[in-house]
């Protein structure tokens, strides 16, 4: 079985394409849980098997389902990386992981729906159960990578874990290799834009900063900030 993101990618082709339709207000319904998931029915949306509730009497995952409905909202618009254009940083993998309890599938439709155009954010379910993580400090094992990560933010619905190593890059202008440490951030930025600038500061010298700005949804800027970048020690 595929990853719930790649569900859900697969959902927004499907709607892209015109392949499914867009949800309306006639959609905007609660879909009843299925006690015993059929292994023959497949989910409207992803078309994968095991689907474990009805919408109406279409079968659908019921993940799938809510982000149907809350994509639907958005479908003429990006489903790619923040990131515009070649500016020399952009990210190897999630920098956050928000951890949604899995009781809370409202929840985790909203933060999808939030970061659906970040390729810095991603969003997944505790499957262990909706109990309250111990204070480990680290992400969980499923979705640990071989950064250390710190538990930024908590709420009642899910936690936000971040990566604290440096943010690795390259120089667009003359390809050096560099590294940044990133401000800590209490929550994820719903879009967050990095640029190299290469400086010229005296004969076969140069210098590295990158300029970063933190946007809301809207487009409205949070933070902006010009950060030192060093050369990336390459791997011994």
């Amino acid at each position: 079985m595929s990853s719930q993101r790649a569900r859900e990618n697969r959902i927004v082709e499907k709607l892209t394409a015109g392949a499914l339709r867009p949800a309306t207000s006639r959609d905007a319904v609660r879909p009843s849980i299925s006690p015993k998931p059929s292994g023959e029915d497949r989910c409207r949306g992803c078309d994968e098997p095991e689907v474990d509730s009805l919408a109406g009497n279409r079968p659908w995952h019921y993940l799938c389902f809510l982000f149907w409905q809350g994509r639907s909202e958005t479908v003429g618009g990006s489903y790619s990386s923040s990131v515009q254009g070649d500016h020399g940083v952009v990210p190897e993998r999630s920098r956050w992981v928000v951890v949604v309890r899995v009781d809370r599938p409202e929840a985790y439709a909203s933060l999808r729906r939030n970061f659906a155009g970040s390729a810095w954010v991603d969003v997944v379910v505790d499957r262990r159960g909706g109990a309250p993580r111990q204070d480990s400090g680290r992400a969980p094992a499923v979705e640990r990578r071989v950064s250390a990560f710190r538990r930024a933010h908590r709420s009642t619905d899910f936690e936000v874990y971040e990566a604290t190593a440096p943010l690795p890059g390259r120089c667009p202008q003359c390809g050096e290799k560099l590294s940044v440490e990133l401000p800590r951030f209490a929550e994820p930025p719903v879009r967050l834009d990095l640029a190299v600038v290469h400086e010229d500061i005296g004969p076969d010298r140069v210098r590295h900063a990158v300029e970063l700005q933190s946007l809301s949804a809207t487009g409205r800027v949070l933070l902006a900030s010009r950060l030192f970048a060093r050369p990336h020690p390459d791997p011994a």
